[in-house]
Order: C-alpha cells, then sequence, then structure tokens
C-alpha cells in the first residue's frame, strides 16, 4: 500500500527501535513445532505501527522460506466475502512461490469458480429449483480445511504457511466472531500459523457487543490467542526522532531540532506524528516567503496540535493568549507577568483560564483529555515566555491563512531587485504580482513593504553601529543608504492601489522615528552623511505634505521624546521639519476655533509645537502683517462661545507655562507672552460674554496673579460681571 499512512518497508528505517519486535514474532510463529497451529496477536493502538512491525516479520519469515499470505478482511462484506479473500491471498502468495499446480488446484477451483457458483447458486433460487442442485451450487462456495492442507504439504515438512490478517479491528464487527472461531476449530491445522495486528480495544468492545456473555471481549480472546505481543510504548526521545525524521521528508524548511523541549506533547502515536508533520509541509508556500528569523517553529508545532482539539477554542486560545495588540494588551502581558513572579499561582490561573474557554465552547474531550490540552498550553506559553508574543501570533496565523503583508524576505528580495536596476515601475509591477498570487489586497502589501524599508533601514544603522572597522561602517551604512533611496523613489512614483502623496504618510513616521534614534551620531563623515540624507528626505517630504499635513506635524510631535533624550536639548532635525510643516502656525490657529481645541494642549500628550505657537507673541499668529492671524479670530469671542472658551483655556496654558508645569522648547515665549498686547486680545476675548458664577473665583485670581508677574493691569481690565460676588 502507498500512502502517507503506508507501512515502513525497509527495517533500516526503524527509528523507534522495533526490530526487537518483528524477531520475537518471527520466533513465535516459526518455531512451533510443525504438526502445530500457532495463533499470535500483536496488539497495539490504530496507528502505533503494527502494520509496519507485521511486514518487517514477513520479510523474517520468507527469508526462512517459509509462506506468507497477506489478508486484510476490512473489504469483506459477507463470510463468504471474507473466506474468498483469505484463499485469494493464500493463493497469490503459492503463485509467487512457484508452488506446484497439483497443489492449488482446489484452491484455485474455489477461488476463480466463485463468482459461477454464485450465480448458478442464485439462478437455482429464482427459478424455485430443486433443493440438491441448490445445495450443490452453495456447497460449491465453501472452502475447506482440505484446500490449505495442500498448499502447506507442498511446502515440505520444515515450512510453515503463515497468514496476517492485518486489520482485524476494522473488519466489519459481524463477521469477527465467525473469523476468530474459525481460525481456532476450522483453521486450526498443522503447520500454520496466524499473525493478528489489531486494537484489542476496538476487537474485545466489537464481540462484547456480539455476545454479552463474552465480558470484555477479552475472554473470548484469550480462547483464541496462543500468545499476545504489544507494541512497546514510545518514548520521548523516540517521539522527537520520529517526528524530526518525518518533518526532514514532508516539510524539509522547518528547521531541525524545532521540537527539542517539547517531548512530553508530542503524540505517542506514529500516526499522529506524521499527521502532525503533513499539517505543517502546508505552511511551505508561505514559510518560502519568510526568513526563518520571522517565524516561531516551536509555536507552530504546539498551534498545530491544539488546533486538533478544536478549531474554535483553538482561534480563542490564540486570540487571549498571544495577540498583545489586542484590547486586552496590557492584561495578557501582566498575566505572563505574574506567571514568572510566581509560578504556582501564576500556573493555577492559567489552568483556570484554559479551563473557562474550554468550557466556554463545549470542547469534548475526544483524542485529548482536558489535562493534555492543559499540559500542552503550559509548555507552549511557558516555551514563549515573554517577549516573542508578536512573532507567535504571525506564525500561528500562516497555520490558517495567507500573509497578508511584506515579510522580511519580500522586503529583501525588493531591495536585490533595486540594486540591480529595477525601476520603480518594475517594483510596482512585482508588487502587484505577489498580491494577486497571494489573494492580498495590493494595497495592504504596499503598505506594509513601506514600513518594513523603514524598519529594515534601522536594522541595518544598528548592524553598523555595532561593527568594530571604520571600513565595514561605512560600507554598512552604505547598503542601508539603499533604503532610503529606494523609498525615495517609491515616494516619487507610488505603489499599485498607494499614489505617492499616500506612500510619503506612511513613510514620514516611520523613517522620522527611526532617524531619531541615530540623530546624535554624527561626527563622523560616514554617520554625518547618513543624518544629510534623511534630513534631505524627510524635508522633502514635509515639504509636499499638502492636505496630510496634520500626520506629519503628530508624527514631528511622537518624536520629540526620543529626540530629546538622544539629543539633550533642541534637536535640529525636530526644529528644521516644524518650521516646514507650520512656518505659518495655521494648525495651531484652528484650535482656537474648535471646541475643546485648547484644552487638549493642557495635558501632557498636547502638541507642543501648538502650544509654543500660540504663546509666542513674536510668532506669525500674532505679526500685524498676519492675514488671519490670532487676533482676527479671538475678535469673533462674543458671537462664538468656542472661541471665547479657548481664549479662556489659553489663559490657564499661560499660568502653566510661567510655572513650568507644562514645558516650551522657547523657554523665554511664556514671559514675553505676559508683557505683550496679545495677553489682552486674549483677555478680552475669555471675558466677552459673562461666565457662570462658579468660574468667576478662578478667573479673579489668574488675572492677580498675572498682575504680580508684571503684566500690565491695563491689558486686563475688570468687566461689571466679574467685580460681582
Amino acid at each position: 500500500m502507498g500512502g502517507y499512512d503506508a507501512a515502513l518497508d525497509d527495517a533500516a528505517d526503524d527509528l523507534l527501535e522495533r526490530r526487537h519486535v518483528a524477531r520475537r514474532l518471527h520466533r513465535l510463529l516459526t518455531g512451533t513445532p510443525a504438526d502445530w497451529s500457532v495463533r499470535v496477536g500483536l496488539l497495539g493502538d490504530w496507528g502505533e505501527g503494527k502494520s509496519t512491525v507485521a511486514g518487517w516479520t514477513k520479510a523474517l519469515v520468507e527469508g526462512d522460506g517459509h509462506l506468507v499470505a497477506w489478508f486484510a478482511p476490512t473489504a469483506s462484506a459477507t463470510a463468504e466475502d471474507l473466506w474468498a479473500g483469505l484463499a485469494s491471498a493464500v493463493l497469490k502468495a503459492a503463485d509467487a512461490r512457484k508452488i506446484e499446480p497439483q497443489a492449488t488446484t482446489r484452491l484455485r477451483a474455489f477461488v476463480t469458480g466463485r463468482d459461477a457458483a454464485r450465480r448458478l447458486a442464485e439462478a437455482a433460487k429464482a427459478s424455485k429449483a430443486t433443493q440438491a442442485i441448490q445445495s450443490a451450487a452453495t456447497k460449491f462456495l465453501e472452502i475447506g480445511p482440505g484446500h490449505l492442507k495442500e498448499v502447506r504439504a507442498a511446502l515440505g515438512p520444515d515450512r510453515r504457511v503463515v497468514v496476517i490478517l492485518d486489520d482485524l479491528d476494522r473488519a466489519d464487527p459481524r463477521l469477527l466472531p465467525g473469523l476468530l472461531l474459525a481460525l481456532r476449530d476450522v483453521l486450526d491445522l498443522p503447520g500454520y500459523s496466524f499473525l493478528l495486528p489489531f486494537d484489542e480495544d476496538v476487537v474485545a468492545a466489537s464481540l462484547q457487543e456480539y455476545n454479552k456473555a463474552w465480558g470484555d471481549g477479552r475472554r473470548f480472546l484469550d480462547k483464541i490467542l496462543d500468545f499476545r505481543v504489544r507494541l512497546p510504548a514510545i518514548g520521548l526521545a523516540e517521539r522527537r526522532r520520529l517526528f524530526e525524521a518525518e518533518t526532514a521528508r514532508a516539510c524539509p524548511f522547518v528547521p531541525h531540532g524545532a521540537a527539542a523541549g517539547l517531548e512530553e506533547v508530542l503524540p505517542p502515536n506514529p500516526r499522529q506524528l506524521k499527521a502532525l508533520a503533513r499539517g505543517l509541509s502546508l505552511m511551505e508556500e508561505e514559510a518560502r516567503r519568510h526568513r526563518q528569523d520571522e517565524l516561531d517553529w516551536r509555536s507552530a508545532i504546539c498551534a498545530s496540535l491544539l488546533r486538533e482539539v478544536d478549531e474554535a477554542f483553538f482561534h480563542a486560545y490564540v486570540e487571549d493568549t498571544f495577540n498583545a495588540f489586542g484590547s486586552d494588551g496590557i492584561t495578557r502581558r501582566n498575566r505572563q507577568l505574574e506567571r514568572l513572579m510566581d509560578k504556582e499561582k501564576g500556573e493555577q490561573k492559567e489552568r483556570e483560564r484554559v479551563s473557562g474557554l474550554l468550557d466556554r465552547y463545549a470542547i469534548p474531550r475526544v483524542g485529548m483529555s482536558t489535562d493534555n490540552i492543559l499540559q500542552l498550553c503550559g509548555v507552549w506559553l511557558q516555551d514563549v515566555g515573554i517577549s516573542d508574543s508578536g512573532r507567535v501570533y504571525r506564525t500561528v496565523r500562516l497555520l490558517t491563512e495567507a500573509s497578508e503583508g511584506a515579510t522580511w524576505a519580500d522586503h529583501d528580495n525588493v531591495l536585490q531587485l533595486f540594486r540591480e536596476g529595477t525601476s520603480a515601475e518594475g517594483i510596482a509591477e512585482w508588487v502587484g504580482q505577489q498580491a494577486t498570487q497571494r489573494g492580498v489586497t495590493a494595497r495592504g502589501l504596499a503598505v506594509t513593504l513601506i514600513l518594513a524599508l523603514c524598519t529594515g533601514y534601522s536594522s541595518a544603522l544598528g548592524i553598523a553601529a555595532d561593527t568594530m572597522l571604520a571600513s565595514e561602517h561605512a560600507k554598512l551604512l552604505a547598503e542601508a543608504g539603499t533604503s532610503l533611496a529606494l523609498l525615495g523613489t517609491l515616494a516619487d512614483d507610488g505603489l499599485p492601489s498607494l499614489p505617492p502623496e499616500d506612500v510619503r504618510a506612511i513613510a514620514f513616521p516611520a523613517l522620522l522615528s527611526a532617524a531619531s534614534q541615530w540623530e546624535r551620531y554624527a561626527r563622523n563623515t560616514a554617520d554625518a552623511e547618513a543624518r544629510a540624507r534623511e534630513l534631505t528626505l524627510l524635508s522633502k517630504w514635509a515639504d509636499s505634505a499638502g492636505a496630510q499635513q496634520r500626520v506629519y506635524i503628530e508624527a514631528v510631535e511622537s518624536a520629540e521624546g526620543i529626540l530629546q533624550r538622544v539629543t539633550g536639548g533642541e534637536s535640529r532635525l525636530r526644529a528644521t521639519l516644524r518650521t516646514r510643516l507650520a512656518p505659518d502656525g495655521t494648525e495651531a490657529l484652528a484650535r482656537l476655533e474648535q471646541r475643546g481645541g485648547v484644552e487638549e494642549l493642557l495635558r501632557m500628550d498636547g502638541s507642543d509645537l501648538d502650544r509654543t505657537a500660540l504663546l509666542d507673541p513674536n510668532g506669525p499668529l500674532w505679526r500685524a502683517s498676519a492675514v488671519r492671524g490670532a487676533a482676527a479670530v479671538l475678535v469673533e469671542a462674543p458671537s462664538r462661545p468656542a472661541v471665547q472658551e479657548n481664549a479662556r483655556r489659553l489663559l490657564d496654558l499661560l499660568w502653566f507655562a510661567l510655572r513650568g508645569d507644562i514645558a516650551l522648547r522657547a523657554t523665554a515665549v511664556p514671559e514675553a507672552f505676559l508683557t505683550s498686547g496679545a495677553l489682552g486680545l486674549v483677555w478680552d476675548a475669555a471675558t466677552a460674554t459673562p461666565l457662570q458664577f462658579r468660574m468667576l473665583e478662578d478667573l479673579r485670581k489668574l488675572r492677580d496673579t498675572f498682575v504680580e508677574r508684571g503684566a500690565e493691569e491695563a491689558l486686563l481690565p475688570v468687566p461689571a460681571w466679574l467685580r460681582a460676588e
């Protein structure tokens, strides 16, 4: 038999060290006195390799000159079919050995004449022929001991006929009792040996169903079998050895040794181990699109095993355990930390969590007990640790769906195409082809490719920084520059479903984040040139921000924390981009008109860029030459409540800046604003209409504080409603 579950023919492939079982069976089947019959049971669960061991036994027996007939009764629907199949198997073996024709005459007549005899019997019955004719036709269909004795006699007194009845546990349960009784009685023939590989639990259950008086069926088997040989359990080392051999054959892209340490959760069944390897082979197409360091093959093994429990439970467990980007991400990380800090408590909570998922999905415990499932989940989580959730999640997704985004292998391929002179148009064509082949959107693939190029550039800078030789450092920076050049090209020409302006808006925050990490490294020539290239490209994109200017401004502000840490002061990169992105303070001015626009700036994560623009009396918002500056907006406060509310909040912002609670890059800005006419314009807008009584006391205190700090009282007139108690 061929196929995935075919038995192993060559004993050299014995990775489970079971050849000694075949040798023992050989002795039992052929070492019995010549005039005896013997029946040997080879016991083991489905998929444990009974047919493989039986095959090796067959080779040993035939090597000694004995005749072996192999018969699997699984296709027999009736007792007649069963005996005919057995007779055919013996005849086939005899013909292969070229047994003298007269020894098989009766057996051959039975096999070849069976169909004709059956038709005769049916015709006689249909025509209501005499009982004698019907009986004669039926008799012709019967096989008796004499048919088989002749075959054995032709072999000689020192040779036996060994019949292997394989897959007995898959035969029709109604036929089993008759077959087994015949082995003990009718076929208890001198010189005949029978090897019966079967799952004892299955056969015993079938026999019990047939006759309740046999108890669990094992008592009946005791009457049939002379010997029982049980396949030895597979040890942990054997599990891993067989699994690695199967993965090397079925999926060689899986790294050798991926299952090290997972032996205790690998299936203790050869067929299941082979099925596990075949399941991983389905990942081949995706695996070849990824670098090895992108995938966690140990998680792929654990996930494949858990998926066999239940598909819905599998997805729920993965989402609840490894998707650190979900709404419950912090809780998941805390859960892992707790497990590390208090192992016993963490493991108990983990068992409760997994048990809850099993109950939620009403998982039937078939094939894997609750304890086995908990053990598998525990081993997997412990193996992953706390830092690799992203890689695990990506790997597991590839078990069930194709990669939607660009991989590191895609990143490397595109860079190589660019080095070889492929144009932006050619790269766009490649992206389109890949999207079609994978069944994903071209835009999704293009977006992730842009992000991968930015991340790859940052990684390349890190590798260069860790090199020792100056020549190697310069070479690596030059190679990193290829990523930058490609980004610039794609930002000019675009990609499928991703126009140039979108490429720039996606790439700008990612590249700025990468450049921010390395801004202070500019002392040597190679680093200085890299910083210049980064600034040039980012400035070019900032100049073309257009309608997406807010995306660029927010990216600059988000990078400020990094820039401040690495530079220890004003960042040249940020200052340059800030000037290019908001030279006229347009974004800050819009805050004066949006409800809650200035209140957002009171938070720590508010826009420092907009805070500075609103409080800089010498900036573009407060210049008399501005076509539409802050003064033009504030004068509308009496008729626009949002403007008045923002003006009031701007006074709070000024006070926080004076106290140092909110830091501004230009430290002199708050003091200058306090003594400028701009303060008067804001005060007039903030008091344009009466405030409700709960707000009055705070406003009075704020005015007094400003005056104490140097503001002119004339700039802060007190309306009658503010004087009232």
